[in-house]
């Protein structure tokens, strides 16, 4: 026979206060990272590092590739899972949106 510490009920409440409690302290952290990120990165982000070309092999000037090639990824990413969820499940509007929207932006 099992040893019952405590009802299945109480298990349960404890339970949901840890994961409530690790969810925030989470948070907290990345707050503080993201604070941190702000904070010290502000400063220097001004339109002609965000919008210019990178200058002596990506160690300074701007940053606009990376910004298009990571919104390419995402929509590319995006894409494919629209066309995997589709042919793996029926068609709603979730898949509808996401194909019909990411495919559009490409013929912009």
């Amino acid at each position: 026979m099992a040893f019952k510490l405590c009802s299945s009920k109480s298990s349960d409440r404890i339970m949901n206060v840890i994961f409530i409690l690790s969810g925030l302290f989470t948070l907290c952290v990345l707050i503080i990272i993201l604070g941190y990120i702000l904070v010290k990165g502000l400063p220097v982000v001004n339109l002609e590092f965000l919008f210019g070309n990178p200058i002596d092999s990506g160690k300074s000037g701007g940053i606009f590739p990376m910004i298009i090639s990571s919104l390419y990824v995402t929509f590319i990413a995006a894409i494919m899972l629209a066309t995997i969820y589709n042919n793996f499940n029926n068609v709603n509007f979730f898949t509808n949106f996401i194909l019909y929207n990411y495919s559009y932006t490409f013929y912009l």
